[in-house]
């Protein structure tokens, strides 16, 4: 009698088989800001991905994934079978495409730098560096070219800046290359200014215009914008029309200056981007 019970037992657990353990893998490739996900899971049936930037899970097998902001996330797949869940997680960058940036507008009273080309405009001074430069972040300006801001702790000066005089390169005077039509006149002109500026909030950002340039910079407007957001935000300065030297006829201004965080100096090398500096309005 024991030993039929025993046979009988042995039977029953030799045809009792474990289900496969599930065992969750993938593999990330990234192209721009698509991420081609292939899974090389084992013993799952059902699967959910989190692709990390806040948007419902997935509950493909594999496939491609395209971000709206370019960014580190972390990709997590839960895979499911009957012998349990597991999960695996990737880290990825992307970042989105560029779009090629229109020729600059260089004639006052519609002016439109893009930055796009090989001229800078703008000549730094006062510990200040402003080179042409790739686009960090095109999740909120689009542009391929911008303008790279360095704020340096070495040879800073608290004036320091970059400015533009319109027709004129720096080092080599006139220059249709560097703007015509000068200088701005509010009477025929739009007195709106927008400039795209990439940093963190509260960055200050100053655009004062001067009637030639130093040491002639009288009559001037100086307008200062606070950031609200990080990152890329569209700053606006509405100058206006006026007459403060009072000669009877409405001042006019031939540049151009820019300031970020003017009256200071950083205690640490800072950089900022700007972009598509733009005259409208009337």
């Amino acid at each position: 009698m024991f030993f039929a019970l025993a046979s009988v037992m042995v039977l029953v657990s030799c045809g009792d088989d474990d289900p496969t353990p599930v065992v969750a893998g993938f593999t990330a490739e990234v192209d721009g800001a698509t991420v081609t996900v292939t899974n090389t899971s084992t013993g799952a049936s059902s699967y959910s991905w989190d692709f990390g930037d806040g948007s419902d899970a997935l509950t493909i097998t594999d496939g491609a994934y395209t971000y709206t902001a370019g960014g580190t996330y972390t990709i997590t797949l839960t895979a499911t079978g009957e012998g349990g869940t597991d999960t695996a997680t990737e880290e990825v960058t992307v970042a989105l495409p560029c779009t090629e940036d229109a020729a600059d507008a260089v004639a006052a009273g519609s002016l439109n730098l893009t930055f796009g080309g090989d001229v800078k405009f703008f000549d730094n001074f006062g510990g200040r560096q402003v080179t042409l430069d790739s686009n960090p972040d095109p999740s909120g300006n689009t542009s391929c070219s911008v303008l790279k801001w360095v704020g340096t702790t070495a040879g800073c000066e608290t004036w320091g800046g970059a400015g533009w005089r319109i027709g004129q390169e720096p080092g080599a005077g006139a220059n249709d290359a560097w703007g015509t039509g000068g200088p701005l006149n509010f009477d025929n002109m739009g007195s709106t200014f927008t400039l795209d500026v990439w940093g963190p909030t509260g960055t200050t950002v100053n655009l004062r215009l001067e009637r030639l340039g130093f040491p002639d910079v009288d009559p001037v407007q100086e307008i200062q914008v606070t950031k609200a957001a990080d990152g890329w935000e569209t700053l606006t300065f509405n100058f206006v029309a006026q007459d403060i030297d009072a000669d009877g006829s409405t001042d006019t201004y031939e540049s151009i200056i820019m300031y970020i965080n003017k009256d200071a100096c950083p205690s640490a090398d800072e950089t900022f981007y700007v972009d598509n500096l733009v005259q409208s309005g009337n």
